[in-house]
């Protein structure tokens, strides 16, 4: 094994790699998201960009594997996503998504029609680059809700005494979004009371809450299953440490968020961060070369 870390220090420090991959966001990044539609028929369209109140022009369009179409304002950074929702200048249903399941990419024309050729990528850098996308419409107060997207507020779904106070106020803090149904009608809810085996959506959103005696010591955890299994979302521990991003069961490609400060954006391979390994080979942290590095021993690791 000390021969392929070897192996992969010499590769990643000498050439420039293209991995290829599909329309997720990038470390770090996500899709501001505005909600989506099932099928591409063009009065579906016409109506959800006309209840949006937003220019078409400036929209990213996304078709995934079930055929729904879903809007987003291109690409932002997570850090200043929640900065921007901070200061109150999202909508109720904009959020964050990592683009899971993207796979054909469009944008519109004026008449809102899908452009399939060369479509543009959009990306948002700043809150003046965020306040130009939403021009059209912002500041109106009277905007149409403009996606199936349920309110991510934890206080306004329980009343359960077991859930205390300070536990909901860092689940409110999360800037997490989501237009899936809710997996169960009593949202939050206890682990000791979640069974994702009986789950009778495919995909669904869910906000779980662990006891304090925990064995792996988890706070609560809010995201996306998927087939009965995490898929997107954050992990929250007693200890203040979070983590956030895609799950495929486990934690596979997200953000580590320390008590400190300290983010560490990083593949995992079966509950080991590949940044901390790549790290050992004298290769800083969310470099270029670390991510570069990742991908290459999470190739290696999946051959075995």
């Amino acid at each position: 094994m000390k021969i392929v870390y070897t192996y992969i220090f010499v590769i990643v420090m000498t050439f420039s790699i293209n991995v290829v991959s599909d329309e997720r966001a990038s470390y770090g990044n996500c899709y501001l998201a505005l909600g989506y539609i099932q099928g591409k028929l063009q009065n579906k369209i016409d109506n959800f960009v006309n209840g949006t109140g937003l220019d078409p022009t400036k929209m990213e369009v996304f078709e995934r594997k079930d055929k729904k179409l879903y809007f987003t304002l291109g690409i932002i950074d997570e850090d200043l996503y929640k900065s921007i929702k901070r200061e109150g200048l999202t909508t109720e249903n904009m959020w964050c998504t990592s683009g899971k399941g993207y796979e054909t990419r469009y944008n519109l024309d004026s008449n809102s029609n899908l452009i399939v050729n060369n479509p543009k990528k959009f990306t948002i850098d700043s809150k003046d680059d965020f306040l130009n996308a939403v021009s059209n419409s912002y500041p109106s107060s009277d905007s149409k809700n403009i996606a199936s997207s349920p309110n991510n507020d934890a206080t306004k779904t329980t009343t359960n005494p077991k859930i205390s106070k300070s536990i909901l106020d860092k689940i409110n803090k999360v800037a997490y979004k989501s237009s899936l149904p809710y997996c169960m009608d009593s949202n939050p809810i206890m682990y000791s009371n979640w069974d994702a085996s009986k789950l009778s959506q495919e995909e669904c959103q869910i906000i779980i809450i662990y006891e304090k005696d925990d064995e792996y010591t988890r706070e609560f955890f809010v995201g996306e299953y998927n087939n009965g299994k995490r898929s997107y979302g954050t992990m929250s521990w007693q200890n203040g440490y979070q983590w956030y991003g895609e799950w495929r069961g486990s934690r596979y490609k997200g953000t580590s968020l320390y008590a400190d400060g300290t983010k560490i954006e990083s593949l995992w391979y079966e509950n080991t961060q590949l940044a901390e390994k790549c790290e050992s080979f004298g290769i800083k942290l969310n470099s270029s070369y670390n991510k570069q590095c990742q991908e290459i021993m999470l190739n290696e690791y999946s051959k075995n």
